[in-house]
């Protein structure tokens, strides 16, 4: 289908048909025999229906008929045994086309694509899902830079096997089958990537790829797709779809894995160019063989730019996959554990030595550069996210990023910051005070805070606590905290509680966490805490510069965060090492 496109799009760009009629007419018109073996090689990933139209025999080698050589056309890895087909076959292999005429095509090495329309460049698109080397634990890739890190190219970041830092091969194709397995049958799932954005004319922001993308594929570039097929609990296919090798583009922007390389790299059933995707859709679409297909945001937005409205194609409905995808992501894998161990770990160092560096006439821009510099040296590839560093009163804007002020002696600084480490992201907050000393009603609060927040925590075991509960059970014991530092009234009427509690803590006490800071945000925080579940406990109270506070604590702002992960008797703190005590902070700030 690959070269069945391009060969369309170069000789016939006034006469492009559907799909259902593309193999037909490109057999009768096509003068390369690139064209017919991409036929052949692709012909197993149409769904089982369309293929029932269409015979196979038009796609067979001349003189298959032993079981050795004919593809497998059943239900059962359909993609896996073509790929072995035609893997098999000879270096010097004829061909039939549909006229009946034959041609014989040389196994030439695949090279960087230099055009869509030289004979090079489709033998290479072709060969992209018949790898010289089968799916090994560290397969055998051409020695060049990729896309992305590589084993063989990033020895110090990753081992033989591992498609990413600490996620090996076997772990996305678990991931794989268990969304798949999550799906009723007759069912496809496309997922599509993060688009490279620009932050003006033509300078691109860092990349940073979707979640769900990456959770499933470990693919790390713009552009991408993933279609997931299930006709039944016995056949199921991994198709992915990435940006072409452009030595041009390449030249500016560095190197790209590319569509032949793609395969053996992520361990897909087949890989084809990001612009087979509308015609591959359709035919899946068009051959009624699945009930619903389920998208992510990034592909409701790539379907509406094209102007595909599945919606109602052959009776297939619409829906989406992040519901499936997020009740798998909630609760982290082994792999994922250690990788949020060590950005935990990495931040809450960087964490201490912010605070070491901390002093008055300093300003919060200096103290954003600290954090951003130790979590990098740490080995985070960027800061999760915008990093709050509130200086004083700034403390009592939630969200504040201005990060523009002068640090002044006597207040306090709150930070909240962590790095990310390849997909997977440390959220942290501390208080500290800018000159290295509590004041008696800094610390007074601060310490109110730290035992709401050691009370919280000691819930966090697997059992019937949600994030709902937790809350519920956070604001309780900041309720009896504000009365009794005097901050609300004993005689509070429950029907005014709620406005006069959230004056002083107005959000949540915590969020999932994992590849997103604010993870999967299509579980429910009613589900119940069990062994694998990362979350957030950071409680806070914020006290406004009113005549109607009690001095000493006017215009502070206080929040504590630590990153909790359910274990199966209980919970770890991942960020345990970060100095969180009057007495250790004070101790750090002082050496």
């Amino acid at each position: 289908l690959h070269c069945i496109h391009h060969h369309n799009a170069i000789q016939h760009p006034a006469r492009l048909q559907p799909p259902a009629v593309m193999i037909r007419l490109c057999l009768r018109r096509a003068s390369t025999p690139a064209v017919s073996l991409s036929c052949s090689n692709h012909y197993a990933l149409l769904p089982t229906a369309w293929r029932k139209r269409h015979p196979s025999s038009a796609f067979l080698p001349v003189g298959a008929h032993s079981s050795s050589e004919v593809v497998s056309f059943s239900r059962t890895s359909k993609l896996a045994r073509m790929s072995s087909a035609v893997h098999s076959l000879a270096p010097h292999r004829s061909f039939r086309t549909h006229s009946g005429s034959y041609s014989s095509l040389p196994r030439s090495a695949a090279g960087p694509v230099s055009s869509f329309g030289s004979t090079d460049s489709l033998t290479s698109q072709c060969y992209s899902t018949a790898s010289s080397s089968p799916h090994t634990e560290g397969g055998s890739l051409p020695r060049r830079l990729f896309g992305q890190p590589h084993w063989s190219t990033h020895s110090h970041l990753l081992s033989r096997g591992q498609i990413t830092p600490g996620v090996s091969r076997q772990e996305y194709a678990r991931r794989r089958k268990a969304l798949v397995e999550s799906l009723p049958d007759r069912s496809l799932v496309l997922i599509s990537g993060a688009k490279q954005c620009l932050m003006s004319n033509d300078i691109p922001y860092r990349f940073r790829q979707d979640s769900d993308f990456f959770y499933l594929s470990g693919h790390d570039e713009p552009d991408a797709h993933l279609i997931l097929s299930k006709e039944n609990s016995n056949a199921s296919a991994f198709l992915l779809f990435v940006r072409e090798r452009d030595q041009t583009r390449e030249m500016w922007d560095g190197p790209r894995t590319g569509v032949d390389d793609a395969k053996e790299f992520f361990g897909a059933d087949s890989s084809m160019s990001s612009t087979m995707l509308d015609s591959v859709l359709k035919v899946h679409l068009d051959s009624g063989s699945y009930d619903n297909l389920l998208i992510n945001d990034n592909a409701k937005e790539y379907l509406a730019r094209k102007a595909i409205a599945p919606q109602g194609w052959n009776g297939v409905q619409q829906s989406s996959v992040q519901p499936h995808m997020h009740a798998l992501r909630v609760y982290k894998t082994l792999e994922e554990q250690e990788l949020l161990r060590h950005v935990c770990e990495l931040s809450s160092r960087s964490f201490a030595k912010v605070m070491r560096g901390t002093s008055p006439g300093r300003t919060e821009h200096q103290l954003f550069a600290d954090i951003d510099f130790y979590c990098k040296e740490g080995g985070a590839i960027r800061l999760g996210y915008p990093p709050v560093v509130a200086g004083g009163i700034n403390a009592n804007t939630l969200h504040y990023v201005a990060n523009n002020q002068v640090l002044r002696d006597g207040d306090l600084i709150l930070m909240d910051a962590g790095g990310e480490y390849y997909g997977y992201n440390a959220d942290i907050t501390r208080t500290w005070p800018v000159n290295g000393k509590f004041s008696p009603g800094q610390r007074e609060l601060y310490e109110a805070v730290l035992d709401i927040q050691r009370q919280c925590i000691a819930q966090c075991k697997p059992g019937e606590m949600t994030l709902q509960k937790l809350h519920i059970f956070s604001v309780k014991l900041t309720v009896k905290t504000l009365q009794r530092l005097g901050l609300l009234k004993n005689s509070i009427t429950i029907q005014s509680l709620s406005a006069a509690y959230r004056r002083f803590y107005p959000h949540s006490i915590g969020h999932y966490l994992g590849m997103d800071v604010h993870d999967v945000s299509h579980a429910s925080d009613t589900i119940p805490f069990a062994e694998g579940m990362v979350l957030t406990v950071e409680p806070g109270i914020y006290v406004p510069d009113d005549h109607d506070i009690p001095e000493r604590f006017r215009g502070i702002g206080i929040r504590i965060e630590d990153n909790i992960l359910i274990t199966n008797h209980g919970h770890e703190i991942l960020t345990q090492s970060c100095p969180k005590t009057v007495d250790e902070i004070e101790k750090v700030m002082g050496s």
